[in-house]
């Protein structure tokens, strides 16, 4: 698909990976094929063969983070549980140390009250969060920050001011931004709007190169992927990145995809 880049080129993946159930809820509705510890498995194969720099992942249990880690032993990780609940969702963001500094690190709640761990302002039920690093190239490539979040999936409302906050981020930053997630929004949405309203653009949109067509990026567990949706999972940029290619991952093995949502992968370089 994108493979692996050397620099100064570095690859991003945003994925929305699914949370792992108790295992009483397969017995309920989710069938065993889905079951975290053989999906694991697709997962870290689909990881190892793109050599993403810097994996952003949604739905993430930390335990989840944990097996991702054991396979990929040269990345670290900045992610914290969306709630109070040890195990509860994340939106971790994993980066390669061998080539990447932290600089620093930051969770931030999707409310009214951003510092407060588990916040709700804003008609979400559950918890919103973004995870945001900043990263030194250690070849002496520059800085940049990294934004990853995961918009709720019912309340409008909530969705339209966690864009904002995304949006002044961005506005905010002495250097190059990246903004990946699942925004529970298409890109032909007054949240798509709001996002690249200002110095944010969409990375389909102004790559060099599109390796894929515009897939539906939930994919309902269906293995063929399909046209018929919108791309809820984006990568967002500043004008000082350059996005040479992005795709959507829709690579299959075995009866089911790895997760019910695919990748979205993008080959960048920090200016233009």
């Amino acid at each position: 698909m994108i493979g692996p880049c050397r620099p100064p080129q570095f690859q991003v993946m945003t994925y929305n990976v699914r949370r792992s159930v108790p295992p009483h809820f397969y017995q309920e509705w989710f069938s065993l094929k889905k079951q975290w510890w053989r999906r694991r498995r697709m997962i870290s194969a689909l990881v190892a063969r793109e050599l993403p720099d810097i994996l952003c992942l949604q739905e993430a249990r930390s335990r989840q983070v944990s097996s991702l880690l054991k396979a990929f032993p040269d990345f670290d990780v900045a992610a914290h549980p969306r709630s109070s609940q040890r195990n509860d969702e994340t939106v971790a963001v994993l980066w390669d140390r061998r080539r990447y500094r932290l600089v620093w690190y930051r969770h931030r709640w999707l409310s009214d009250r951003p510092e407060s761990v588990g916040s709700r302002s804003w008609g979400n039920r559950l918890p919103r969060m973004v995870t945001v690093v900043r990263l030194c190239e250690r070849s002496g490539g520059g800085e940049f920050l990294l934004a990853n979040t995961h918009l709720d999936n019912r309340s409008i409302k909530s969705r339209h001011e966690s864009a904002r906050v995304l949006a002044d981020i961005a506005a905010d930053a002495d250097c190059p931004v990246v903004v990946t997630g699942d925004f529970n929004h298409g890109q032909v949405s007054k949240t798509h709007g709001i996002v690249t309203s200002g110095v944010l653009e969409d990375a389909w949109d102004v790559a060099e190169e599109r390796l894929t067509p515009e897939w539906k990026t939930f994919n309902s567990w269906e293995r063929e992927p399909t046209m018929e949706g919108s791309r809820i999972d984006w990568i967002a940029v500043t004008s000082d990145v350059r996005v040479e290619a992005i795709a959507i991952n829709t690579d299959v093995e075995g009866q089911c995809p790895p997760s019910d949502h695919w990748p979205v992968q993008a080959r960048l370089v920090l200016g233009r």
